[in-house]
């Protein structure tokens, strides 16, 4: 199987221009879409709640078809079920395309959507600040820090 499909569908919501609405309260018609998908409740008052970066992967796996990743919103639970599955590795040599990228402190996480070398890596991840805006609030792409996010898994 190729990370073909996976990534048609991440760009996808990223070209979108996902966003939350209203912003800093983990909603809008997109997020409340991904929050379902792990069993999250959008109408859940208290945003904290709702942090949705995993939702989003696992949404976009999903739609892709890919079905046998931890349905979990919460990136901590989904390292430890992926580590008990043997799907996380350390080995930044081995990053692909469609992996998915773990900071376990602070919890994020993303989808690798392009590599320029080998610390030249990128992510796209929901959940996330945007060109220099503040607040966890949008689908956006960052260059990976490979000091920071020390964790990854592939199911594709």
């Amino acid at each position: 199987m190729s990370s073909d499909t996976l990534m048609s569908i991440v760009f996808g919501e990223y070209y979108k221009g996902v966003q939350e609405d209203p912003l800093h309260q983990n909603n809008g018609p997109e997020v409340d879409l991904y929050l379902l998908s792990v069993g999250l409740n959008p109408n859940d008052p208290d945003p904290k709640n709702k942090a949705w970066c995993m939702a989003f992967i696992y949404w976009c796996h999903w739609k892709a078809g890919i079905t046998n990743l931890p349905r979990t919103g919460l990136v901590y639970k989904f390292y430890m079920e992926s580590k008990n599955l043997n799907k996380v590795f350390t080995d930044t040599s081995q990053l692909q395309v469609g992996d998915i990228v773990m900071r376990l402190n602070p919890p994020h996480a993303g989808i690798v959507s392009r590599i320029n070398g080998p610390n030249n890596i990128f992510y796209i991840s929901g959940n996330t600040s945007k060109n220099g805006f503040s607040g966890d609030c949008y689908v956006d792409e960052h260059q990976l820090s490979l000091a920071v996010f020390t964790q990854y898994a592939r199911y594709w």
